[in-house]
C-alpha cells in the first residue's frame, strides 16, 4: 500500500490506522523513534496484539488524508483511525512535478537527480509554472491537470488573504495575543498561510465539512474514529497559553462526538528539558517518545 513500516500483519487483536503529514509519518527519523512505532512497542510490552499502521504522507492535507483513507486505509480493515491534525492541514497540498527523462543519463546518476530535484523544488516554490490545461476522465473520475492545480492553488491564496484580513481586524482573538504575546503574534501573521492561518474562524468553518466526512466514514466503516491535535512549536514555548486552535478543533470534536487528544499540554509541561522539537513542529526522538506515551494511554481508553 505504500505506507511506512513492515507489512500489515494478520488477524490482529486490533488494527490502528494513523492519518497525518510528516508529523506521523516521521519520514526524518529512523523508524524505531517515531511515535507511531513506539506505540505498537508499548502494545507488545503490555501483551497486547496491536497492528500499528502509519499511513502519513509528508506535506499533505486533511482532504489528501481522508483521500488515502477511501482509497486504501478502508482497505486494511481498521478497528481505529486516528486522525493526526496539526495545524497547516487546511493547506492545499504542494503540487507534483513530474520530470520528463528526455536525457537518459539523468536517471543513471544520483548526483544528476538530485541536482535537478533541488532545481525543481525551488522551481515550484516560486510558483506552479504549468502547461498542461486539459482535464481527463480516468476510470469516470475527474483527473485534475498541473494547471488545474495551479487555480486551486491561486484561489487558497486569495482565501487565506481574507482570513487574515479578518484575523488583525478581530480584537477579542489578535489584540489579546499582541498584547500579551508579542512574539507569538508576530509568528501568526508571518506564518499565516501555513500554521498562523490555525487562529482563524473561517478556516474551522472550512475543515468543518471534512471532519463531518471523517465521522460520516467511520459509521459506515464501522471503526472508531480518534483526533490528534499537534500543536506549533511556539504554543509550547510561549510564556502563556495560546490553545484558540485547540479549542475549536475540541469544539467540531466534541460536535461530531469524535475523542480528541490535545498534545499541547503534554508538550508545555516537558518545555526547558530535552529539546523536543527539531524546528516548528517535527519532533525529535525524546518529543516522540513522550507523544507515544501519551497516545497509548489516550488510546487505551477505545480498545
Amino acid at each position: 500500500l505504500g505506507y511506512r513500516g513492515p507489512e500489515i500483519s494478520p488477524d490482529p487483536e486490533a488494527r490502528i490506522l494513523f492519518l497525518g503529514d510528516s508529523i506521523v509519518m516521521g519520514d526524518y527519523l529512523n523508524e524505531q523513534d517515531t511515535f507511531v512505532f513506539r506505540v505498537g512497542e508499548l502494545a507488545r510490552a503490555d501483551q497486547r496484539n496491536w497492528d500499528v499502521v502509519n499511513a502519513g504522507v509528508g506535506g499533505i492535507s486533511l482532504k489528501n488524508e481522508l483521500s488515502i483513507l477511501v482509497e486504501t486505509g478502508l482497505s486494511t480493515e481498521p478497528d481505529i483511525v486516528v486522525l493526526g491534525f496539526y495545524l497547516n492541514d487546511f493547506q492545499e497540498s504542494p503540487g507534483v512535478y513530474i520530470q520528463n527523462w528526455t536525457l537518459p543519463f539523468f536517471k543513471d546518476s544520483r548526483l544528476l537527480y538530485h541536482a535537478l530535484k533541488v532545481a525543481n523544488l525551488f522551481r515550484v516554490a516560486e510558483e506552479p509554472k504549468p502547461e498542461i490545461s486539459e482535464i481527463r476522465e480516468v476510470d469516470g473520475q475527474r483527473v485534475a491537470t498541473v494547471k488545474d492545480y495551479r487555480k486551486i492553488y491561486e484561489d487558497q491564496k486569495i482565501r487565506v488573504a481574507g482570513w487574515k484580513k479578518a484575523f488583525e481586524e478581530d480584537v477579542d482573538i489578535s489584540g489579546h495575543i499582541a498584547k500579551v504575546d508579542p512574539l507569538l503574534y508576530e509568528g501568526i501573521i508571518a506564518n499565516f498561510a501555513d500554521w498562523g492561518g490555525a487562529w482563524s474562524p473561517e478556516m474551522w468553518e472550512y475543515i468543518s465539512p471534512l471532519l463531518a466526512e471523517f465521522k460520516r466514514l467511520s459509521v459506515e466503516h464501522e471503526f472508531q474514529p480518534l483526533l490528534l491535535c499537534f500543536p506549533v512549536r511556539a504554543q509550547v514555548e510561549a510564556d502563556r497559553l495560546f490553545d484558540y486552535p485547540q479549542r475549536r478543533l475540541s469544539q467540531l470534536a466534541d460536535e461530531l462526538d469524535i475523542p480528541m487528544f490535545d498534545l499541547l499540554p503534554v508538550l508545555r509541561d516537558r518545555r526547558g528539558g530535552e529539546a523536543l522539537f527539531y524546528d516548528h513542529c517535527h519532533h525529535t526522538p525524546v518529543g516522540n517518545g513522550l507523544i507515544a506515551e501519551a497516545v497509548y494511554r489516550f488510546m487505551g481508553e477505545y480498545r
